[in-house]
């Protein structure tokens, strides 16, 4: 027996299909726009354990397979700015609770998975989707469809009789390049050119991975892409990573040769070599994704953007009508001084600037290889910060500073934090632009950053702080999986202890720098 439920808005609509008490999604809808159906639904829920024999499976690919799960229920809640669906699946192994989100004032739909081990021994995870799409952007006609899936919300709604015709054409993809100094580069590309070639009638073996790894998690790319079809629109995804993430598309097998599939993952056993030991009634959480459609990129933007500003964390400064002008990107890299600063402050005043930062200043002849005290240096600053800062509040701006608080230099003067603090490979430090990286998931570490930002304030009373990061590390030994997982648990532990501080110090503007801020 066949059953189908809908989860909707004014904006967006999601069908599922339910069968022989297995959970299946049939269509995604935009602003009325079919955006991704596929006739018998793909799979819900797919997970992936270690050592486990998945018939469909073939290669490397997790866009087909994994664990067979039964549905166990389902609960929609309504709250005042968004409305909330949780699916529960299970097998005798894992119990996966699904968790979407829409939003009153976006068409943006939001999900992440949780997995439970239900078994008495230990499960190893190598891959647990969040999101898995097949049939995006097929050449539908959308009029009916809408129509029809109008009817399913308002039962009062006029429906004229759905017709459906469907051939799928490969869209573009939209992947975003980033790197230190040169963020956001987009570039369009042909799915067929970047690996999905086949040959009709015979299983297409293409598969396109986009993967973030290590400490950096937009070192390479950012975690998303949009595809594009002319004459239909624009359909983004993005990862919320924590830590490192991948993405993956992959062509039909056997009669859906001319299909193709999109698994927004996180992280994998294979793309990332991250895997997760789960003892019984261990929890996993994955990362939050988000898919969004629209006509035209304004649309996507518009979208997206409501989404930011429904999250963001209300702090008392509010940054967006300030001019910021930092020195290390705009004149002096990191070789800022006192004397450059009196040559300078008066410019950048004449110029609008509300507030002045000295990035860097901290080190000399070692550059940033030596970091770890966090005192000013002695050369650069013979009179300390505070000539600098004097003469920059004398022409009515704010004063910000540098750190990077995620790791210490190879030459730092003195051993700032016990061995057990920073990350490992087979017990030994790594070592990434002359830096050693700490890990946050130690209490030590966080009570260490505590008192360096405490030290700072209390010394200078900077009206902005950028904390910056410029070293990646693949991850760390842990006890609980791969240094995929020690990268994800030191990941977790820093963005609560940014939050803490930024708490703690509320009239201080905080940024998460982008080269440079």
């Amino acid at each position: 027996m066949e059953n189908k439920m809908i989860f909707g808005n004014k904006y967006t609509k999601i069908e599922f299909l339910i069968q022989d008490q297995e959970i299946f999604i049939k269509s995604i809808l935009f602003e009325g726009k079919e955006f991704v159906y596929y006739e018998k639904g793909i799979k819900h829920s797919n997970v992936f354990l270690v050592g486990e024999i998945y018939p469909r499976k073939i290669f490397n690919r997790y866009t087909i397979g994994g664990e067979e799960l039964k549905v166990l229920g389902y609960m929609q809640e309504n709250f005042e700015n968004r409305d909330e669906l949780t699916i529960e699946e299970h097998n005798d192994i894992i119990y996966v609770k699904t968790t979407y989100i829409l939003y009153k004032n976006s068409a943006v739909l939001q999900c992440k998975k949780e997995v439970k081990n239900m078994s008495s021994k230990e499960i190893v995870l190598e891959c647990v989707s969040p999101l898995t799409l097949k049939g995006i952007m097929l050449d539908n006609t959308n009029a009916e469809i809408k129509e029809q899936m109008d009817k399913e919300l308002d039962p009062t709604a006029v429906v004229s009789e759905t017709k459906r015709t469907q051939k799928q054409t490969f869209p573009w993809l939209w992947k975003c390049h980033n790197t230190w100094c040169s963020e956001g580069r987009f570039e369009r590309f042909d799915l067929n050119t970047e690996g999905m070639l086949g040959i009709e009638k015979t299983m297409r073996c293409g598969r396109i991975i986009v993967a973030g790894n290590g400490t950096q998690t937009t070192n390479r790319y950012l975690p998303m892409g949009i595809f594009e079809k002319p004459e239909y629109g624009f359909l983004m995804f993005e990862i919320l990573p924590v830590g490192s993430w991948s993405y993956e598309i992959a062509a039909g097998l056997g009669e859906d040769t001319n299909e193709w599939t999109l698994a927004v993952m996180g992280k994998t056993l294979n793309d990332n070599g991250w895997y997760k030991a789960l003892k019984s009634d261990e929890v996993y959480e994955t990362e939050t994704v988000r898919v969004v459609g629209a006509s035209d990129l304004d649309g996507i933007i518009e979208h997206s953007f409501a989404i930011r500003r429904n999250e963001k964390r209300k702090i008392e400064v509010e940054p967006c009508q300030n001019v910021i002008h930092n020195m290390f990107m705009q004149n002096v890299y990191a070789s800022p001084s006192e004397t450059i600063d009196e040559k300078y402050i008066p410019y950048v005043s004449e110029l609008g600037a509300d507030y002045y930062v000295v990035d860097a200043g901290w080190f000399d002849d070692m550059n940033t290889k030596a970091i770890g005290i966090w005192d000013e240096s002695p050369i650069s600053y013979p009179s300390g910060f505070q000539k600098t800062i004097d003469k920059v509040r004398a022409k009515g701006m704010k004063f910000g500073l540098w750190l990077e608080l995620q790791g210490t230099g190879v030459f730092c003067s003195k051993e700032v934090l016990p061995e057990y603090c920073y990350f490992h490979i087979h017990g030994k430090r790594q070592v990434c632009n002359g830096r050693y990286h700490l890990n946050y998931a130690v209490k030590d570490v966080r009570d260490w950053a505590d008192g360096i930002v405490k030290k700072v304030v209390d010394r200078y009373k900077p009206d902005y702080i950028k904390i910056d990061h410029n070293h990646t590390q693949l991850g760390t030994e842990c006890n609980e999986g791969s240094f995929a997982e020690g990268l994800a648990l030191h990941s977790r532990s820093y963005y609560e202890w940014f939050k803490n501080i930024q708490d703690k110090y509320p009239n201080i503007m905080f940024e998460s720098c982008s080269s440079g801020g």
